[in-house]
């Protein structure tokens, strides 16, 4: 199952719908798709948590209602962020040398990011400040299906609903400031800053799924690429480690790049006109062109 958001226009502005995506990347709606009954304004969050709530056997079976739907229909033209205005996002971050930890050890560490700091995928990804320094990891997004509260590894592990793909942009320059504090709250939640998506991939068995390698490409050069079984921490760790916040369906732990191994990728600069994307065959692209915002 993928879910997506998508924009129709309405009178006075554009209307955020979810949408179950065929393999063909037709719409079909969501809320109807996963209760039976049409139409309805039910959130990200609230279809994530009621396909969670099924068997395997009773996603597979909306599976293929969806592709018998799908047969007829365009693919929607316009995606948004594929993210729940409430949700919480924690890109895991860095390695633990500095404070003389082997890497794997001590606590989950990570940096806090808001919604707002998504822009739309297929669209520019704007820089707000040129006198800034941007650079630019590739994570992949580990998306809970249910509510989480100070669960151990195993326990998080049937949370897990299933996976994005994000573009962790940070502004440098900021990021150097905020050293003091080491917050990063600034860094890391400029409006529009970063990329998710394109779509939310939810396997009827997220446990079966052994994801490929994940890659970022910046002017066509591979610039980062590792594999989720390389990551110093696994996703059940993590989710473990914030849990202690509470995590709620749609809630996102992103496992990133910059704490691969044994490659321990160091981040990517990024300038105006920088064409990114973003990939895993599981997953799908995310691509973007960056700009200057005006």
């Amino acid at each position: 199952m993928r879910l997506a958001v998508t924009a129709t226009p309405s009178p006075l502005l554009l209307r955020e719908h979810v949408v179950a995506l065929t393999e063909r990347g037709i719409a079909v709606d969501a809320a109807r798709l996963l209760s039976g009954e049409a139409g309805g304004d039910e959130s990200l969050a609230a279809l994530i948590a009621r396909w969670f709530a099924m068997t395997p056997d009773k996603r597979r079976a909306v599976e293929a209602a969806l592709e018998r739907e799908g047969n007829q229909g365009t693919a929607p033209t316009m995606l948004r962020r594929p993210i729940d205005d409430h949700a919480k996002i924690f890109v895991v971050e860095g390695h633990h040398a500095a404070a003389g930890l082997p890497d794997g050890a001590g606590p989950v560490t990570a940096m806090f990011k808001y919604p707002s700091s998504f822009a739309n995928p297929g669209g520019p990804l704007a820089l707000p400040r040129a006198d800034r320094q941007y650079d630019i990891s590739v994570a992949l997004g580990v998306v809970v299906g249910k509510e989480a509260e100070s669960v151990n590894a195993e326990a998080a592990g049937r949370t897990i609903a299933g996976y994005t793909l994000i573009a962790d942009v940070t502004d440098r320059t900021s990021y150097i400031e905020e050293a003091r504090t080491k917050n990063g709250l600034l860094s890391k939640n400029l409006v529009g800053l970063s990329l998710a998506g394109p779509s939310l991939v939810l396997p009827a068995d997220p446990k079966s799924t052994a994801l490929p390698e994940i890659w970022l490409k910046v002017n066509g050069a591979v610039k980062q690429s590792f594999k989720p079984a390389n990551l110093l921490w696994t996703a059940e760790a993590a989710i473990a480690r914030w849990s202690e916040t509470v995590l709620n369906p749609g809630d996102i732990i992103a496992l990133g790049g910059a704490i691969a191994t044994p490659t321990r990728l160091a981040p990517v600069p990024l300038n105006v006109g920088d064409k990114i994307e973003i990939g895993c065959t599981a997953i799908g692209t995310l691509s973007a062109t960056v700009t200057q915002a005006a």
